[in-house]
Parts: C-alpha cells; structure tokens; sequence
C-alpha cells in the first residue's frame, strides 16, 4: 500500500468523528406483534386486531417512556386512508430488560357492495334483490411510536407510508 491511500485511511475517522458524535443510539428496542383477524358472514367483514409491543432496554439505567399506537383504516367507499384509533402508554422499562404492553382490541366492520337475496313475488314471480351499497371501515395497519421528553426513540409501522399521518417526531 502506498503512503498516500495509508494517510487517507489514517485521517478516515477524524474527518468522521464529529458526524458520529451526532448520531444518538436508542437505548430502546421494539418489537411490534399485530394481533387478531378477521370474520366473514352474509352480514359483512368484522376485523378484530391489537398489539402487543416489547421494549428491550439495552441502557443500564431503567428508562420511563410514553408509547404511542395507531390504528389505520380505510373507507371502503373512499378509499381515504385515516386514523381509526390510537392511544398512549406510560411504561417504565428496567436496566437490560423487556417490558410488554399490549394495546385494547378494535373493531371494524365493513360491507362491500352487494344485492340482497333474490325473493318470491306474490305470483310466484322472482325479484332481483335489492342493491345494497358498500359501507364501513377496513383496518389496513398500523403504528408505534416510543418517546422520551417529546423525542422518538423508536418506531414501527407495518408500512412506511402510515407514519406520514402522525409525523415523525424528534430524533
């Protein structure tokens, strides 16, 4: 190797330093398990889900911590996808250890666009059943957000582009 690739690599991390200096490990790590299904009848589609969320503390100092969750959904009219609901939880996470919290159920029901069942007419005739419209909500994922002091930690979403409806926070 030559002097000159040899001084370049030498100088390689003072030139980085301040750059890794900035960046901020999270003493937390999360882990998100989506709960639940999902119910066909005659009568529509019932989604039942939750989370249970695991926050691992890497620190050797216990860390206090507000985890704030979203459901998402879409209409099945408007395809608009929105917050269906979300909630926030206070949890205390020991030196080098795992807490879980789980989130409560939620429910969404919805109904696609159908015609009811056909029925007998008085002379014996059949009538085409009446056209019913879609309605209601389908759940389509969600999220999980850890902050200290107004300042995420760590994140999860079932896909990235959910995380535009809440915000990203400070890293």
């Amino acid at each position: 190797m030559n002097s000159k690739k040899l001084l370049s690599f030498a100088l390689l991390p003072l030139v980085l330093a301040p750059a890794l200096r900035a960046v901020e490990v999270s003493p937390i790590l999360l882990q998100v398990k989506e709960e639940g299904g999902g119910k066909w009848s005659h009568q529509g589609e019932t989604q039942e889900k939750s989370l249970s969320i695991e926050l691992t503390n890497t620190s050797a100092q216990n860390v206090s911590v507000k985890v704030k969750y979203y459901f998402f959904d879409k209409d099945v009219k408007g395809k608009e996808v929105a917050i269906f609901k979300d909630g926030e939880k206070s949890a205390t996470v020991k030196a080098h250890a795992t807490s879980t919290i789980q989130t409560e159920k939620v429910t969404a029901k919805s109904n696609e666009k159908h015609a009811e069942t056909p029925k007998k007419g008085r002379n014996g005739s059949i009538q085409a059943g009446k056209e019913v419209p879609a309605s209601g909500q389908r759940l389509v994922g969600y999220g999980v957000q850890v902050r200290q002091d107004g300042k995420v930690l760590a994140d999860c979403f079932s896909e990235p582009s959910l995380k535009t409806f809440v915000g990203g926070g400070d890293r």
